[in-house]
């Protein structure tokens, strides 16, 4: 999931060119109408703005064992947490830095894509298809909104469906419901799905995470004599509550 988590930062921040090796596919050419989609789409998303940094008391709770930690985000997007190094640190650590490195956005430029069909009925919006992407990152966009991206890694695949986005104060969209789905790419087995449900508080010119909940439903240990890809389900629950939340002081 670590490879996934920073993954996702990469729709925030830029795409990284590369010359994909596919001589049986047949060489696809920018659409104005596809860049423009997805340019708008990105600039529509909840950014921060001169973001200062923020604190809070973090309560993380996971399967019901809880443990109360202070927490720091700098201005650069640093997470800092007074817990000791250790599996709980580095999950907290990741998920915090995914939500703060999303909303910390990027410079919205011109990203050549094309649509990958003619369908505009779907459900999710139209797929555009980013050109030269070293992931193979693909969205659908419907309503100037992004609420499906795929992702290629060596191994396995990923998408991220948003389910619900907030409308902020400057009618800009902040995703409060998604979910990311990962399959195996060798056998196309689902290997783990994990659901975020976010709210937002309101602090001065920011939206500052006030909660999150993470269900992650995975594949256990194969059943012996069982059919082949079979498995015993696990689910992690997890909540992290932002509390006592509190903007940083400007720095200079």
């Amino acid at each position: 999931m670590k490879r996934i988590l920073s993954a996702l930062l990469v729709v925030v921040c830029c795409h990284v060119p590369a010359v994909l090796s596919q001589p049986d596919t047949p060489k696809l050419t920018a659409d104005p109408a596809a860049t423009k989609l997805f340019k708008d789409a990105r600039a529509a998303r909840a950014t921060w703005d001169s973001f200062p940094g923020f604190a809070a008391n973090l309560i993380i709770n996971h399967n019901g064992q809880v443990t109360k930690t202070r927490l720091e985000v700098a201005d650069t997007g640093k997470v800092m947490l007074d817990l000791p190094d250790g599996d709980l640190k580095k999950f907290v650590r990741e998920q915090v830095g995914s939500l703060v490195g999303h909303r910390l956005g990027g410079p919205t430029k011109d990203t050549p894509c094309t649509f990958a069909d003619k369908d505009e009925a779907h459900p999710l919006g139209r797929k555009v298809i980013v050109l030269g992407d070293q992931m193979g990152s693909s969205y659908r966009i419907k309503d100037n909104q992004l609420l499906e991206v795929n992702r290629q890694m060596k191994e396995s695949r990923f998408t991220i469906t948003i389910l619900k986005n907030d409308v902020t104060s400057e009618k800009k969209y902040l995703p409060s419901s998604y979910v990311v789905n990962t399959w195996q790419n060798s056998t196309n087995q689902l290997l783990s799905s994990w659901s975020y449900h976010h709210t937002w508080k309101r602090l001065g010119k920011v939206d500052l995470p006030q909660s999150v909940t993470i269900l992650i439903a995975k594949a256990g240990p194969a059943i012996p004599g069982a059919p082949p890809g079979s498995a015993d389900p696990t689910l992690d629950v997890w909540t992290l509550t932002f509390a006592d939340l509190d903007l940083l002081p400007w720095k200079g």
